[in-house]
C-alpha cells in the first residue's frame, strides 16, 4: 500500500528565483541543513540543462537528528518548475520512493509562489514504516527544508550579488519562455 507525504509553503518571491535556488545543487549547503545533493550536468550547459538532468544519477545525503543517510536517485523529470527523482534501488519491491519538488506561480502576484514537496513510498515495507515514526520524521525534514528555502529565497532576492547571479542564470536558461504552473 503506497504512503504519500505532501508539504507546501508560500514563498514571497518569484518562481524563477526559487527554481534557480532549487536547481543549484552545489550551493545547497548555504541554506539547506537537511539535504546535500551533487551530480547532474553542469549549470553552464545552458540550453540543455533540464533535458540533460533527466536520467542523471544524483548523490543525496539526508541529515536528520539521529543519523545521516545517503542514496543515489535517478532524475525522472526536470523543468524550471518541477524536479522529480526516484530512488532507483535494486529492491524496489521492498521500498521505493518518488520525491517531487514543484514550484507553482501565484495567480495574483508575480512575486509569490508555492513550493510543494512530497514523496510517494511504495513497496512491501511502505505500510510497516508508518508504525515506526519514519514518515513523521520525513515530514518534519521536508517542512524544515521548505522553511529554509523560503527564508533563503526571501532574503537573497534583495542581495545585490544574488540579483546579478540570477540575472545571468535567467538569461542563460531563458526562464521567460517557461510557463510555471499557476495556482
Amino acid at each position: 500500500m503506497p504512503y504519500t507525504i505532501t508539504t507546501e509553503i508560500t514563498i514571497e518571491t518569484s518562481p524563477e528565483v526559487v527554481s534557480n535556488i532549487l536547481f543549484d545543487f552545489k550551493n545547497y549547503h548555504q541554506w539547506n541543513s537537511w539535504l546535500k545533493v551533487s551530480g547532474g550536468p553542469p549549470r553552464e550547459k545552458e540550453a540543455t540543462f533540464y533535458f540533460d538532468l533527466i536520467g542523471s544519477r544524483l548523490a543525496v545525503y539526508a541529515t536528520q537528528p539521529a543519523r545521516t543517510s545517503s542514496y543515489t536517485p535517478i532524475v525522472a523529470l526536470a523543468s524550471p518548475s518541477v524536479l522529480k527523482w526516484c530512488r532507483g534501488d535494486k529492491h524496489k519491491w521492498a521500498l521505493d520512493g518518488e520525491h517531487t519538488f514543484e514550484i507553482i506561480a501565484s495567480k495574483e502576484n508575480t512575486g509569490r509562489c508555492t513550493f510543494r514537496q512530497g514523496e510517494k513510498f511504495t513497496g512491501t515495507l511502505a505500510k510497516g514504516l508508518s508504525l515506526t515514526g519514519y514518515y513523521e520524521r520525513q515530514r518534519d525534514s521536508y517542512e524544515r527544508m521548505n522553511r529554509e528555502l523560503k527564508l533563503f529565497a526571501e532574503e537573497m532576492v534583495h542581495s545585490d550579488e544574488f540579483v546579478e547571479r540570477f540575472s545571468e542564470e535567467r538569461e542563460r536558461h531563458n526562464f521567460k519562455s517557461h510557463h510555471f504552473n499557476i495556482d
